[in-house]
């Protein structure tokens, strides 16, 4: 049984997934980034229910994510950033509990960020970067410990940013920048003492803690 299919880095590779690979139900990694592969993520992908892998990276794909994906519980990696992909990011997502990585970069989802990320305590990196975002940032984020990179940039996120995220005592790289977040930066993040990177430009912050000096390298 076919249990790895790879097809990546081809940039002449064009049109949708074949439906005979829903068949595959055996398959464990499905990875096709950075292809010209288009048209919506087929909702037959949630048959593979034996997938731990799905990479789609860097393609065309566009529409809203199936719900049918939300259902593959085994899956710890997902990869769907650098598409076309619209619409919001619903709270089944919290259903995937063994998700370690999860990167929706660089698409054109909206709407607020579902609390239910807050269930996923198995994440060591969140990427949301680079869409249209809104509402506040969920204090529920901060349930996340083994988190180590936490990227919300570039999207429409305001209100103040939650103390909580000073409980991510795992963080090496926190991004924020390019949104419309208000207030002073949390006392807390004088917690995050593995941080090698913080970005918080261009937001409408007020104020930082003196005791965020005390961290080793980070660029506001």
């Amino acid at each position: 049984f076919l249990r790895r299919l790879q097809i990546y880095d081809n940039p002449d590779l064009t049109g949708e997934i074949p439906v005979e690979w829903f068949n595959l139900t055996e398959l464990r990694v499905l990875q096709l980034s950075n292809n010209q592969l288009s048209g919506k993520i087929p909702a037959e992908l949630g048959k593979l229910k034996k997938l731990e892998s799905l990479n789609l990276y860097g393609n065309k794909f566009s529409g809203e994510i199936p719900a049918e994906l939300w259902s593959l519980v085994k899956i710890f990696d997902l990869n769907l950033g650098g598409n076309e992909l619209t619409g919001t990011l619903p709270a089944e997502v919290g259903n995937l509990t063994d998700l370690t990585f999860l990167n929706l970069k660089s698409n054109q989802l909206n709407g607020e960020i579902p609390v239910e990320l807050g269930n996923l305590i198995r994440l060591r990196s969140l990427d949301l970067g680079y869409n249209q975002l809104s509402g506040s940032i969920p204090p529920e984020l901060g349930n996340l410990a083994e988190l180590t990179s936490l990227v919300l940039s570039d999207n429409q996120l305001s209100g103040p940013i939650p103390s909580e995220l000073g409980d991510l005592i795992s963080l090496t790289s926190l991004c924020l920048e390019e949104n419309e977040l208000s207030g002073e930066v949390p006392a807390s993040f004088s917690k995050l003492t593995k941080l090698t990177g913080l970005r918080l430009r261009m937001n409408y912050l007020t104020g930082v803690p003196e005791s965020l000096a005390q961290l080793p390298n980070w660029s506001s």
